[in-house]
């Protein structure tokens, strides 16, 4: 977690830039920012770590589906069953 007020103004715009790039490009850049400044590199791999644990966690959750909705299905043309 990001503590400091200074390193999370440092390490969000950056953040927002890599979310953007591909897995290769991503990794080049953040071993270009930890030669320089391994605490930003830190922080924005555990901000980028976060939203891919965020995108996981909804990816997996089926949204109004009961868990067992597989034998509750029906033949109805009611959209609501």
């Amino acid at each position: 977690m990001i503590t400091d007020r200074e390193l999370w103004q440092r390490a969000r715009p950056v953040f927002d830039e890599l979310i953007e790039l591909g897995h290769g490009p991503r990794l080049e850049r953040l071993e270009a920012i930890g030669r320089t400044d391994s605490q930003l590199r830190d922080a924005v791999e555990w901000l980028l770590s976060a939203d891919a644990d965020a995108d996981a966690a909804l990816r997996d959750y089926q949204f109004g589906m009961p868990r067992d909705a597989s034998s509750r299905t029906t033949t109805s043309r009611d959209p609501l069953g």
